[in-house]
């Protein structure tokens, strides 16, 4: 596996401008014991935008891809899941996938997107609105973007941003709850 981290931000711990980029590449082969020959790549980007007075639009997306005839035989670290806090909220962590029998499995695409507004209500404290979508799948044809939306509550905290968030699942047509602290990579 080899990782590549590109950040141009104004601040590292809370971010309002700029941009972090992250590409992976990793793999196996048959000739090191690996069940069959595979490729893996992934690119996840984020970009923060200042809007108006204390405002912030923060753009995500994700895209990975696992060059190989069929899950059969790769990890499931190298394979694709999504939903979740950091990922598609209004969704349990990783609960979109390949369906197989009563469980989700990795799959060899993921597709990703998510905006969020921020607006800075006072220094420490903020609301949010957000709209996230993707799936993962074995095809691009499978990739089913499922959404999720909803409101949010920010804190500045010492470790960095904590988030709390209300996501509605058109989908499955569920509200969930979700904290997080958000650690930008």
């Amino acid at each position: 596996n080899y990782s590549w981290v590109r950040r141009m931000t104004d601040d590292i711990l809370y971010p309002t401008h700029g941009y972090i980029i992250n590409f992976q590449i990793g793999g196996g082969t048959e000739l090191l014991l690996s069940e069959q020959d595979f490729l893996r790549l992934y690119g996840r980007g984020i970009w923060f935008y200042p809007l108006w007075q204390n405002g912030q639009l923060i753009l995500r997306t994700e895209l990975g891809t696992v060059l190989a005839d069929s899950r059969r035989g790769i990890p499931s670290d190298f394979l694709f899941r999504t939903g979740g806090d950091q990922s598609i909220r209004g969704y349990t962590y990783q609960s979109l996938g390949v369906q197989e029998g009563d469980a989700v499995v990795g799959g060899r695409r993921l597709a990703v997107a998510s905006a969020e507004y921020v607006q800075w209500l006072w220094p420490k404290w903020g609301a949010a609105l957000f709209y996230d979508a993707g799936d993962a799948g074995d095809s691009w044809n499978d990739i089913d973007f499922n959404r999720g939306y909803g409101i949010g509550a920010r804190w500045r905290s010492p470790v960095g941003p904590l988030n709390l968030d209300v996501a509605y699942s058109p989908d499955r047509e569920d509200f969930r709850l979700h904290f997080s602290v958000s650690t930008v990579f």
